[in-house]
């Protein structure tokens, strides 16, 4: 029902849609799963134009810290003071992984925010979250890859050259030799858990 609601709602087909919505939201399975009710609320919302929407967020960027393990000689966020998602704030994103899709993990390095591990693992939780980080990939190691391979957690490394010469001048302080290591073990642990 819930795909027939989109299809009429991409048709323009409102009267239509906004009637199967209703009856879905009506539903007591709907009502007790707050993922699904979540997302057919917030389709409704859209498809009614409201201004201000009751439903929560589906996806999020999250930018948790500036703090950097290099400095790249394009990126000025290592030469300001060091900041980071306070602990309320980090609190209240958790409070939101029942409803989200997607959320995004962006920096500096992500992995240098304390008790980033332990909130990928409650995030895992949820298995219509699906988790992206944006790490530079220096950090990594055995453990944090063992525990991104069981999750439904992607990802998206910046490497912006393919020589060690170039990667080296661009990103000071980062090293090509563990990058590669790092890839070659990403490499080893997806071959195994077919991930």
């Amino acid at each position: 029902e819930n795909t027939l609601a989109l299809i009429y709602m991409r048709m323009g087909r409102t009267d239509l849609s906004k009637e199967i919505f209703n009856k879905l939201l009506a539903k007591k399975e709907i009502k007790n799963n707050k993922f699904v009710y979540n997302q057919i609320l917030n389709r409704y919302e859209i498809l009614m134009k409201k201004e201000y929407l009751e439903s929560h967020p589906r996806e999020m960027r999250v930018t948790i810290t500036n703090k950097c393990n290099i400095g790249c000689r394009y990126c000025d966020i290592w030469k300001v003071p060091d900041w980071k998602l306070s602990d309320e704030r980090m609190k209240e994103i958790i409070n939101y992984f029942p409803y989200l899709e997607n959320m995004y993990w962006l920096g500096g390095e992500t992995f240098l925010y304390k008790g980033f591990e332990e909130i990928l693992e409650e995030g895992s939780k949820y298995d219509t979250l699906n988790q992206t980080i944006l790490t530079n990939g220096l950090l990594l190691n055995e453990r944090i890859l063992e525990k991104i391979s069981k999750a439904n957690i992607s990802l998206l490394i910046a490497i912006d050259a393919g020589t060690k010469e170039t990667y080296e001048y661009l990103r000071r302080g980062a090293s090509w030799e563990k990058l590669c290591k790092n890839l070659k073990l990403i490499r080893e642990i997806g071959q195994r858990t077919n991930k």
